[in-house]
């Protein structure tokens, strides 16, 4: 009976100090979850950062390629090699991120999109001699080589974009993806026509029929989505402005005389 009264007293003193601990436990354990959470979305953050830049600066080289194979002209040479430079420096940048943090060197995603981004450098840059000496067709690197090389890069971003952490962030990811996406369809729509362009030759029927495809998908951003009302208000005064509607009509005046 004795022994029995002494068990309950000691489970009766024992228990609070169970429930402290164990909440103490919860508390450091959550705590510290919520911190890891927030350093991998910070690290996720950087990531897509270099990829956005990375994609800008692909585009550009793009660009300017078509160019150059449209009329070789050594200083167009020279602009397209300052070019690359630029892009390998992207490239190692992004490489490097994700070596050397802690959260991205161990995060599988962002291994797959190393594993890819080296596969896009090795395409990219066997193009480049073919490009010099003018023995790559328009398609081949328009399509082939750095046409799909965006395309995957573009899929990374959404696949970054895709941490659900909360509504909002969910919210802020879809609008910059739409925004991302436009962004890559007006450089393609750009570097479609530069070639023709600077070849001074008409375009196909199918080139008219790839440019159309691209307008609509360069002109389909959205921010409807958006939850953080300060942030939409923001972009409307952005898109509202007079001197940005009066650029979105010289774009449009611009595709009609092109047509």
């Amino acid at each position: 009976m004795q022994f029995g009264l002494k068990n309950r007293l000691r489970l009766i003193s024992f228990l609070p100090i169970l429930i402290l601990f164990t909440l103490a436990s919860y508390y450091v354990y959550t705590s510290y979850n919520k911190y890891e959470n927030a350093q991998l979305l910070q690290a996720k953050l950087t990531e897509n950062k270099d990829l956005n830049d990375l994609i800008s600066n692909i585009s550009r080289e793009r660009g300017m390629t078509v160019m150059y194979m449209g009329n070789s002209s050594p200083t167009t040479l020279k602009s397209l090699k300052a070019q690359r430079n630029i892009v390998d420096q992207s490239i190692k940048t992004y490489l490097e991120n994700i070596e050397t943090n802690k959260f991205l060197s161990k995060n599988a995603l962002s291994l797959s999109h190393k594993k890819t981004l080296k596969k896009i450098q090795t395409i990219i840059e066997g193009a480049r001699p073919e490009v010099d000496e003018l023995k790559i067709s328009f398609n081949d690197v328009f399509y082939e080589r750095y046409g799909k090389a965006q395309l995957q890069i573009l899929e990374m971003l959404r696949e970054l974009s895709g941490l659900q952490i909360d509504a909002e962030i969910t919210s802020l990811a879809s609008v910059y993806l739409s925004f991302a996406n436009a962004k890559a369809y007006s450089s393609a729509e750009r570097d479609l026509l530069t070639y023709p362009l600077a070849k001074k030759t008409k375009l196909e029927t199918e080139d008219l029929t790839q440019w159309l495809t691209f307008i609509g998908q360069s002109d389909s951003y959205n921010y409807d989505a958006l939850i953080n009302k300060d942030i939409k208000k923001e972009l409307s005064e952005i898109f509202n402005d007079e001197d940005n509607r009066e650029l979105f009509e010289d774009i449009a005046s611009e595709r009609a005389d092109i047509m």
